[in-house]
């Protein structure tokens, strides 16, 4: 196995964490908030803490595997080098209908929210183009779509403080 090729690094750490950052989709939280909240008695709170330490421990975990492993990886090529090719395999399928649905969800979630807003337009209008758009985002090259998700991450957070600035001062009561 001299010549096995493995992918080279191509992102820096924060770029890494801004994409990962953007894949979660910070805004997300406002989708299902009120729902659950009322559905729960106000506990979604003590959920999502509970939810950061558990990503928080899974973190810690990933960065101490990769100081430890020779090579790139992710969940599949960590479980395989850990857990063995059986487990890597499982877990790599798992990632991929992840990275698939996940993808979808927001392309619904988009659509729902640009109809209530355009209501001219329909629906499964605002579906496509908004698949269209993040498929056209990832034909670009990494280091783009690394730039491209910091303002796909920012931007929703200063909309979120402007927000919660609105809220606080009253405007529009």
């Amino acid at each position: 196995m001299e010549n096995e090729q493995f992918p080279t690094k191509k992102l820096s750490l924060w770029q890494v964490v801004i994409v990962g950052i953007a894949y979660m989709t910070p805004m997300t939280v406002f989708d299902t908030f009120g729902i659950v909240s009322e559905t729960t008695d106000g506990r979604v709170p003590l959920a999502y803490l509970l939810a950061l330490v558990a990503m928080l421990l899974t973190a810690i975990s990933y960065a101490r595997f990769s100081r430890c492993s020779e090579r790139p990886g992710s969940a599949y090529s960590y479980t395989a080098e850990s857990c063995g090719a059986t487990a890597g395999f499982f877990v790599g399928w798992c990632a991929l209908l992840d990275y698939l649905l996940l993808p979808l969800i927001n392309a619904l979630l988009a659509g729902i929210y640009l109809h209530a807003l355009i209501p001219a337009m329909p629906y499964w209008f605002w579906v496509m183009l908004a698949a269209a758009l993040v498929t056209l985002v990832n034909c670009f090259r990494i280091q783009i779509l690394a730039n491209l998700s910091l303002l796909f991450v920012f931007a929703p957070i200063v909309l979120m403080l402007v927000f919660i600035y609105l809220v606080i001062k009253g405007i529009g009561t």
